[in-house]
């Protein structure tokens, strides 16, 4: 089995060549994964590039593979879970986040976490105390804080009176809702999922 890994350098222009939306970039990630396979990094590169061009399955394949390789990668196993959550698929996405729980307290991905949770439960003051936690320890990935923000934000306009969502949801009473809801889990995200919905599958 191979066990090199690519070089930070070629790494970092893989990285940055998804971050401008490069044309190239699906294709000279997939090639990396080729020439490394075995590189959780340039692995997690590729499911977040799947995701941004619409390429479901193949991106949770490349997740499932990035956590096969490095069942310990925080922040791939974090983004897997928003993946999965966004997708609908509750159980499985607070299954893949349990081992998130093992770090340390002070962690910005544990309050991360907690808020995502709260977020599952309707807990909307859970979601915004913990993501702002989260926003204040994360000094490393500052999309990832951006993402946080838009949540927050998107939170703000979905609990209002008179709110787009509201009224989205006044027009179509059940259709949306149930049409983003996993039929074994009927009421598992109730309004939370129309706001991650809204929000698609970014990942950072």
């Amino acid at each position: 089995m191979q066990t090199n890994l690519c070089d930070d350098e070629t790494l970092a222009k893989a990285a940055a060549l998804m971050a401008q939306g490069d044309a190239g970039a699906t294709e000279a990630i997939d090639a990396l994964v080729v020439k490394f396979p075995n590189d959780p990094r340039l692995t997690f590169l590729q499911a977040s590039m799947l995701v941004a061009v619409g390429r479901l399955v193949a991106a949770h394949d490349a997740f499932a593979r990035t956590l096969a390789l490095a069942p310990d990668f925080a922040l791939a196993r974090y983004q897997y879970g928003f993946f999965l959550l966004t997708s609908g698929e509750v159980a499985r996405a607070l299954e893949v986040w349990g081992p998130l729980d093992r770090l340390p307290d002070g962690d910005y991905l544990r309050s991360v976490l907690d808020g995502m949770r709260c977020l599952v439960r309707d807990d909307f003051a859970g979601v915004r105390s913990h993501f702002q936690t989260a926003i204040s320890r994360n000094m490393d990935n500052e999309p990832l804080n951006n993402d946080l923000r838009l949540l927050l934000q998107r939170l703000d306009q979905a609990i209002e009176p008179n709110n787009q969502f509201g009224n989205d949801q006044a027009e179509q009473p059940g259709d949306e809702r149930e049409s983003l809801q996993p039929a074994a889990e009927p009421e598992a995200l109730s309004e939370a999922s129309l706001l991650l919905q809204r929000f698609g599958t970014k990942l950072h």
